[in-house]
């Protein structure tokens, strides 16, 4: 999965009217631009947290994400930079 599907995966979760939702958009050291793409969303919506890592892996980076999420209900995607 590219960066795009990421984004419009990203989007269509930031798109719900449900505003009691967190949503943590985790960078695991990605070079494409997607830690500057997820700032941009995160300036716009209170909701979204962002995390940067360095390149560990698809599972610490779910990890790191769920070490921060305040909520009882989680829902994990992935996209592969590149």
């Amino acid at each position: 999965m590219t960066i795009r599907d990421g984004i419009r995966i990203s989007e269509s979760v930031i798109n719900q009217t449900c505003r009691c939702m967190e949503i943590i958009l985790v960078n695991d050291c990605c070079t494409d631009g997607s830690p500057d793409i997820i700032n941009v969303y995160a300036a716009k919506d209170e909701r979204i947290v962002t995390l940067s890592q360095t390149n560990r892996c698809v599972s610490a980076a779910r990890n790191a994400g769920l070490s921060i999420a305040k909520g009882e209900l989680y829902f994990s995607e992935q996209s592969n930079c590149g």
